[in-house]
């Protein structure tokens, strides 16, 4: 009987765990405005893709703090996915749905599209659109205002914990998150006007790599929502 409360409790802490692992949402698309409005125009945003079936965000975080403890600046800050009544974040997502968190407001446009949110899931459900600083109940400022520039990151963590990263891009800045190798981007793949994202077909494991990532400044190249080219 002993040996089975063990074994029963080992599954326990095991199963939430389960989704809650580097690889499980990846990061696929982000976009930084910046100021050069010559380049890309359109709002910032970032793009996560589910890897894996039956994954819960509810009580993750996406950020562009290079730290848990970092000191929040006026281009900085967090935000909780929650999992109050009515948040999309309650349900468990299936394989290659697409999260699209747009950090403007629901009249601008993202890319070359205009968005509204969406948070129906269903059998069907492929893209589910928040917009945290427009009204949003399933995505929230935790603390700043995550705007995207010259040289950041953007870390998506299952907990406030230095050691609870997902994954991580990066571009000319240093950090601490743990938990998961970051992407690092070179600076100026992804300063103040352009979008990157990642190549369609690229394995979880090749993310890491550089090359597998695409730059561009051109606003309908942008591919928030939908699959990469």
């Amino acid at each position: 009987m002993k040996l089975f409360s063990s074994f029963i409790f080992a599954l326990m802490v095991a199963i939430p765990a389960f989704a809650q692992n580097c690889g499980d949402v990846i990061i696929t698309e982000v976009a930084n405005a910046g100021s050069k409005k010559a380049l890309y125009a359109g709002g910032e945003y970032i793009e996560l893709q589910v890897i894996k079936d039956n994954v819960s965000l509810a009580g993750w975080f996406i950020c562009d703090l290079p730290s848990p403890n970092s000191t929040t600046k006026e281009t900085q800050g967090s935000i909780a996915f929650t999992d109050t009544v009515g948040s999309v974040f309650t349900h468990k997502f299936a394989k290659g749905t697409i999260i699209l968190v747009c950090l403007g407001a629901q009249n601008d446009k993202y890319g070359a599209h205009s968005f509204t949110e969406t948070t129906k899931i269903d059998e069907k459900t492929k893209c589910v659109v928040v917009f945290p600083y427009d009204g949003s109940v399933s995505a929230v400022p935790k603390s700043g205002r995550v705007v995207m520039t010259a040289k950041d990151n953007v870390a998506l963590v299952s907990q406030w914990d230095k050691k609870a990263a997902i994954d991580i891009v990066s571009w000319g800045r240093d950090i601490s998150w743990q938990g998961c190798p970051v992407v690092n981007i070179p600076k100026e793949n992804l300063e103040n006007g352009y979008v990157i994202y990642l190549k369609k077909g690229t394995d979880v494991a090749q993310r890491t790599v550089a090359e597998n990532w695409i730059s561009t400044s051109t606003t309908s190249d942008a591919t928030p929502g939908s699959e990469n080219q």
